[in-house]
Protein backbone atom coordinates (compact mmCIF):
# COMPACT_ATOMS: atom_id res chain seq x y z
CA UNK A 1 0.00 0.00 0.00
CA UNK A 2 2.89 2.39 0.65
CA UNK A 3 5.09 3.09 -2.37
CA UNK A 4 8.74 4.06 -2.01
CA UNK A 5 7.97 7.60 -3.16
CA UNK A 6 5.20 10.15 -2.76
CA UNK A 7 2.78 11.91 -5.04
CA UNK A 8 2.07 15.57 -4.38
CA UNK A 9 -0.14 18.50 -5.27
CA UNK A 10 1.94 21.52 -6.36
CA UNK A 11 -0.95 23.90 -5.60
CA UNK A 12 -1.33 22.49 -2.06
CA UNK A 13 2.42 22.75 -1.44
CA UNK A 14 2.34 26.38 -2.57
CA UNK A 15 0.09 27.09 0.42
CA UNK A 16 -2.65 29.59 0.99
CA UNK A 17 -2.45 33.24 1.99
CA UNK A 18 -1.86 32.60 5.72
CA UNK A 19 1.39 33.91 7.21
CA UNK A 20 2.70 30.43 8.03
CA UNK A 21 1.92 28.97 4.60
CA UNK A 22 3.20 32.07 2.81
CA UNK A 23 6.57 31.47 4.49
CA UNK A 24 6.73 27.66 4.62
CA UNK A 25 4.24 26.47 2.01
CA UNK A 26 1.31 24.14 2.41
CA UNK A 27 1.46 20.79 4.18
CA UNK A 28 2.38 17.46 2.66
CA UNK A 29 -0.58 15.12 3.10
CA UNK A 30 0.20 11.68 4.48
CA UNK A 31 -2.46 10.13 2.23
CA UNK A 32 -0.38 11.10 -0.84
CA UNK A 33 1.95 8.23 0.06
CA UNK A 34 -0.85 5.69 -0.37
CA UNK A 35 -0.85 3.90 -3.72
CA UNK A 36 -4.62 4.35 -4.06
CA UNK A 37 -4.49 8.16 -3.78
CA UNK A 38 -3.80 9.60 -7.22
CA UNK A 39 -5.82 12.83 -7.40
CA UNK A 40 -6.56 16.08 -5.60
CA UNK A 41 -10.34 16.41 -5.83
CA UNK A 42 -10.33 20.03 -4.61
CA UNK A 43 -8.29 21.05 -7.67
CA UNK A 44 -9.76 18.44 -10.04
CA UNK A 45 -6.20 17.40 -10.99
CA UNK A 46 -4.05 14.30 -10.89
CA UNK A 47 -1.26 14.43 -8.31
CA UNK A 48 2.29 14.89 -9.59
CA UNK A 49 4.73 12.11 -8.88
CA UNK A 50 8.07 13.20 -10.34
CA UNK A 51 10.34 16.15 -9.65
CA UNK A 52 10.35 18.32 -12.79
CA UNK A 53 14.07 18.96 -12.41
CA UNK A 54 15.78 15.64 -11.53
CA UNK A 55 12.91 13.53 -13.03
CA UNK A 56 13.06 11.13 -10.07
CA UNK A 57 9.94 10.12 -8.16
CA UNK A 58 9.18 12.66 -5.44
CA UNK A 59 10.74 11.89 -2.05
CA UNK A 60 12.41 8.72 -3.33
CA UNK A 61 15.88 7.28 -3.21
CA UNK A 62 18.06 8.40 -0.33
CA UNK A 63 16.49 11.74 0.57
CA UNK A 64 18.36 14.44 2.43
CA UNK A 65 16.73 15.65 5.62
CA UNK A 66 14.65 18.80 5.55
CA UNK A 67 17.14 20.61 7.80
CA UNK A 68 20.14 19.72 5.69
CA UNK A 69 23.53 19.57 7.40
CA UNK A 70 23.04 22.60 9.60
CA UNK A 71 24.57 24.93 7.03
CA UNK A 72 21.38 25.34 5.06
CA UNK A 73 17.69 25.05 5.72
CA UNK A 74 15.56 23.58 2.95
CA UNK A 75 12.05 24.72 2.21
CA UNK A 76 9.50 21.92 2.85
CA UNK A 77 8.52 21.97 -0.84
CA UNK A 78 12.07 21.48 -2.10
CA UNK A 79 13.01 18.18 -3.73
CA UNK A 80 15.34 16.23 -1.46
CA UNK A 81 16.39 13.58 -3.99
CA UNK A 82 20.04 12.92 -4.50
CA UNK A 83 20.78 12.54 -8.19
CA UNK A 84 23.59 10.09 -7.36
CA UNK A 85 24.80 8.29 -4.24
CA UNK A 86 26.21 10.90 -1.86
CA UNK A 87 25.78 13.41 -4.67
CA UNK A 88 24.19 16.83 -4.46
CA UNK A 89 20.56 17.28 -3.48
CA UNK A 90 18.24 18.38 -6.31
CA UNK A 91 16.59 21.28 -4.35
CA UNK A 92 14.03 22.08 -7.10
CA UNK A 93 10.77 23.50 -5.77
CA UNK A 94 7.86 21.10 -6.11
CA UNK A 95 5.41 23.95 -5.56
CA UNK A 96 6.51 25.86 -8.66
CA UNK A 97 3.69 27.47 -10.61
CA UNK A 98 4.89 25.83 -13.83
CA UNK A 99 4.09 22.30 -12.62
CA UNK A 100 0.75 21.43 -14.19
CA UNK A 101 -0.81 18.01 -13.88
CA UNK A 102 -3.57 16.54 -16.00
CA UNK A 103 -7.19 17.32 -15.26
CA UNK A 104 -9.31 14.52 -13.81
CA UNK A 105 -11.88 12.83 -15.94
CA UNK A 106 -15.29 12.39 -14.33
CA UNK A 107 -14.61 8.63 -14.03
CA UNK A 108 -11.29 9.25 -12.26
CA UNK A 109 -12.92 11.69 -9.86
CA UNK A 110 -15.66 9.17 -9.00
CA UNK A 111 -13.08 6.43 -8.44
CA UNK A 112 -10.87 8.63 -6.23
CA UNK A 113 -13.86 9.83 -4.21
CA UNK A 114 -14.99 6.22 -3.72
CA UNK A 115 -11.54 5.07 -2.59
CA UNK A 116 -11.22 8.00 -0.16
CA UNK A 117 -14.66 7.23 1.29
CA UNK A 118 -13.47 3.71 2.05
CA UNK A 119 -10.53 5.22 3.99
CA UNK A 120 -12.75 7.56 6.03
CA UNK A 121 -12.74 7.04 9.83
CA UNK A 122 -16.44 6.20 9.87
CA UNK A 123 -15.90 3.31 7.42
CA UNK A 124 -15.44 -0.12 9.04
CA UNK A 125 -11.62 -0.61 9.13
CA UNK A 126 -11.87 -4.40 8.82
CA UNK A 127 -14.07 -4.08 5.74
CA UNK A 128 -11.75 -1.42 4.29
CA UNK A 129 -8.78 -3.76 4.79
CA UNK A 130 -10.65 -6.53 2.98
CA UNK A 131 -11.59 -4.23 0.10
CA UNK A 132 -8.05 -2.92 -0.40
CA UNK A 133 -6.56 -6.41 -0.12
CA UNK A 134 -8.98 -7.59 -2.83
CA UNK A 135 -8.17 -4.54 -4.93
CA UNK A 136 -4.43 -5.22 -4.68
CA UNK A 137 -4.94 -8.87 -5.62
CA UNK A 138 -7.13 -7.98 -8.60
CA UNK A 139 -4.64 -5.35 -9.74
CA UNK A 140 -1.80 -7.88 -9.55
CA UNK A 141 -3.82 -10.39 -11.59
CA UNK A 142 -4.68 -7.78 -14.22
CA UNK A 143 -1.06 -6.62 -14.39
CA UNK A 144 0.23 -10.16 -14.86
CA UNK A 145 -2.34 -11.15 -17.49
CA UNK A 146 -2.74 -7.93 -19.46
CA UNK A 147 -0.69 -7.84 -22.69
CA UNK A 148 2.45 -5.70 -22.57
CA UNK A 149 2.43 -2.31 -24.26
CA UNK A 150 3.05 -2.65 -27.98
CA UNK A 151 1.65 -6.19 -28.00
CA UNK A 152 -0.22 -7.35 -31.09
CA UNK A 153 -3.29 -8.17 -28.98
CA UNK A 154 -6.61 -7.08 -30.43
CA UNK A 155 -8.12 -6.30 -27.01
CA UNK A 156 -9.08 -2.63 -26.94
CA UNK A 157 -10.98 -2.18 -23.69
CA UNK A 158 -9.64 -2.04 -20.19
CA UNK A 159 -10.05 -5.27 -18.22
CA UNK A 160 -10.79 -3.22 -15.10
CA UNK A 161 -13.82 -1.45 -16.60
CA UNK A 162 -16.72 -2.03 -14.27
CA UNK A 163 -14.51 -3.86 -11.78
CA UNK A 164 -15.21 -1.72 -8.71
CA UNK A 165 -18.58 -2.27 -7.13
CA UNK A 166 -20.59 0.43 -5.33
CA UNK A 167 -19.79 1.20 -1.71
CA UNK A 168 -21.67 -1.24 0.50
CA UNK A 169 -22.08 -3.87 -2.24
CA UNK A 170 -21.30 -7.37 -1.07
CA UNK A 171 -20.65 -10.29 -3.39
CA UNK A 172 -22.46 -13.54 -2.82
CA UNK A 173 -20.76 -16.86 -2.24
CA UNK A 174 -18.50 -18.40 -4.85
CA UNK A 175 -20.22 -21.28 -6.62
CA UNK A 176 -18.43 -23.31 -9.27
CA UNK A 177 -15.63 -20.74 -9.46
CA UNK A 178 -18.02 -17.86 -10.27
CA UNK A 179 -18.73 -15.03 -7.85
CA UNK A 180 -22.46 -14.36 -7.68
CA UNK A 181 -23.45 -10.66 -7.40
Amino acid sequence: MLPASSRYCPQRLAGDTSDVQSQHGGPWKLEWRLAIVFARLEHNRLLADFCPSCRLPALSGSPAFIGGTGREVRHPAQCRNRTETRGPVCKARLDATGIVTAALSSEQAVLQRDLLLRLAPEHNPVRAFEIFTDLRAATAMITVTWPPQGSSSTRTTSPAKGFLLPVGHRCGPVAGGVVRH
